[in-house]
């Protein structure tokens, strides 16, 4: 179905992990969240540009390295 309807990303992120494939040229891409990951990656999400001819992705930490306490 996914080939039938020029699909070129998946994107999903239940699974609580990353996880990056690819079929036939179609980026699957499950992602870390920012609730619970269990693969220990930190929290965070995955940013996503797409243009006419490019769909690329990187990741956007939800991380605190330093607390100012005060």
């Amino acid at each position: 179905m996914f080939l039938q309807n020029n699909v070129i990303a998946y994107l999903s992120s239940h699974t609580h992990k990353l996880e990056i494939n690819k079929y036939e040229n179609i980026q699957l891409v499950s992602g870390e969240t920012t609730s619970k990951n269990f693969d220990s990656r930190p929290f965070g999400f995955r940013l996503w540009q797409v243009s006419s001819d490019t769909i690329i992705h990187h990741f956007v930490s939800l991380q605190v390295s330093n607390i100012i306490e005060g």
